[in-house]
């Protein structure tokens, strides 16, 4: 199956340019969004729990 036959056919109906393509977050932005959401995550969570006895 080619990447064009499993694309919904509205999909294909889309008209997209250049600057709607280029006005899109940076991948620097998804980058630090998923950092994020790991380290408040694993880390800030575990630090609430951290007691000394």
């Amino acid at each position: 199956m080619t990447p064009k036959q499993s694309l919904n056919p509205a999909f294909l109906k889309l008209k997209t340019t250049r600057s709607d393509i280029d006005n899109q977050e940076s991948e620097e932005f998804h980058k630090n969004l998923v950092a994020n959401f790991l380290w408040e995550t694993y880390y800030l969570v575990k630090s609430f729990y951290i007691v000394e006895i």
